[in-house]
């Protein structure tokens, strides 16, 4: 009886083993990166510009204008207010590290909101005092409408993880992101920036 019940027990260690093995490959290892390196702080267009290089800040300029939203005029855009947020090093990595990003997004309350041209947004709320969300800048409620001038199909985990893939790379070859979002209603822009990524 002892006999078979150890054998019952190694056999389940051993399963709970492949499966931890499995979810590190497919996801890989959390960032050793602690959460309270993470920092970021509110900057100005100004600041921004002076760390990109030309072909950059053209770049900038260009998704400044660019509307995700249907129907949305480009002056109707440029009016709307942006915020600059600078991010460390700390909080990139733990930003673009899909086992952080997903456990993280289990502890931000979430809803995804149908939206009348087709697409989707997610509206945020209960975001956690030190997470990633809470350094980028966003606040509870805030709506995210685009990542990048793509719109995401919030109901597809595997079209989130593929943006999420293509966007981490943005941010490094480009040197800045542009979020945009919905705040008590009203449409504006975050544009992300890397601290010590100068060019």
């Amino acid at each position: 009886m002892i006999d078979v019940l150890e054998k019952v027990v190694w056999i389940l260690t051993g399963l709970v083993l492949v499966l931890a093995g499995g979810w590190y490959l497919v996801l890989g290892a959390p960032s050793p990166v602690p959460a309270i390196a993470m920092q970021g702080r509110t900057t100005s267009k100004q600041e921004l510009t002076e760390k990109l290089d030309e072909p950059q800040r053209r770049k900038l300029d260009e998704v400044l204008k660019e509307s995700p939203r249907e129907g949305e005029t480009a002056k109707q855009y440029e009016r709307q207010r942006e915020e600059f947020q600078t991010i460390n090093r700390a909080a990139f990595e733990r930003m673009t590290n899909l086992t952080d990003a997903m456990h993280e997004a289990k502890t931000v309350s979430s809803k995804v909101i149908e939206n009348k041209d087709g697409t989707n947004s997610l509206e945020v709320f209960d975001i956690p005092e030190g997470s990633v969300m809470g350094t980028i800048g966003f606040q509870d409620q805030d709506i995210i409408d685009a990542i990048g001038d793509e719109n995401i199909d919030f109901s597809s985990r595997m079209a989130a993880r593929e943006l999420f893939y293509a966007k981490r790379d943005q941010l490094s070859s480009d040197g800045f992101i542009k979020i945009d979002i919905r705040r008590r209603n009203k449409p504006m822009k975050i544009i992300v920036n890397l601290e010590d990524m100068v060019p």
